[in-house]
This record gives structure tokens, sequence and C-alpha cells, in this order.
């Protein structure tokens, strides 16, 4: 498994996935004491785990 952002490719051309998994979240207020993208980073966070544990390859 290798995120996107950290996968070359060589890394790409070497696993041949066949899914992909892209975590979405809006990029909002949630109030002066959270980050813009703290659904972003909670989907992340989530998906994460998730895939790493059903991964195959």
């Amino acid at each position: 498994m290798e995120l996107v952002t950290t996968a070359t490719s060589t890394d790409i051309a070497r696993t041949e996935p066949r899914t992909a998994v892209m975590p979405v979240g809006s990029f909002e207020p949630q109030g002066d004491h959270l980050p813009l993208a703290t659904d972003r980073l909670i989907a992340t966070a989530l998906a994460y785990p998730l895939v790493r544990s059903s991964w195959a390859g």
C-alpha cells in the first residue's frame, strides 16, 4: 500500500493497484480552535487504518 503523496511511479508500476481510496472532506471553518481541513483530516485518519488492515497486496 502506498499513499499517493509518497508513492513514486515505480511504486505504482510495481504494485499494479486496482483500487484507490480517496478520503474527502470539506475545507471549512469548524471554529477558532480547529483547522480548516478538520473534515479531511478525520476522513484520512479513518480511511488509512481501514485500507491498511484490508490491503491484500
